[in-house]
């Protein structure tokens, strides 16, 4: 329906050494871009237009993601919970560090709806 956009989100951990170097040349510069060799994607749709708080993607995701990715074993076979997972672009990425358990929480229909059908998105390879 109007407004709603898929995005895709890809996160990578920073450990230097499983980083893939790649040479980018750019007009006269030439760069070597790292690229990790172990990435997470996360795939969601939101509508910003949507008239709820928790049908897209706010910042604090897209740190905690970041933050999970750095630190996998934070989040591997333990308990955790999301409080206010809006998007689920940070429970994507939770669910993909293989936690014990995983709760994402919101309060609004619409939102728990979008939320559900993202998890459903994401689940190829969760339990690989």
């Amino acid at each position: 329906s109007e407004g709603w956009r898929t995005k895709v989100y890809l996160y990578r951990a920073l450990d230097m050494s499983r980083k893939l170097v790649i040479a980018h040349r750019e007009g006269d510069a030439r760069r070597r871009l790292a690229c990790d060799l172990d990435a997470v994607e996360a795939r969601v749709q939101m509508n910003a237009l949507a008239g709820s708080t928790g049908v897209f993607a706010w910042s604090a995701g897209f740190v905690m993601s970041e933050f999970a990715m750095s630190c996998p074993e934070c989040v591997r076979d333990r308990r955790v919970i999301e409080l206010g997972s809006g998007a689920g672009v940070c429970g994507a990425v939770l669910a993909r560090l293989r936690p014990r358990a995983l709760v994402l929480t919101d309060r609004d229909e619409s939102t728990l709806e979008n939320l559900a059908r993202n998890v459903r998105a994401n689940a190829d390879g969760v339990n690989d």
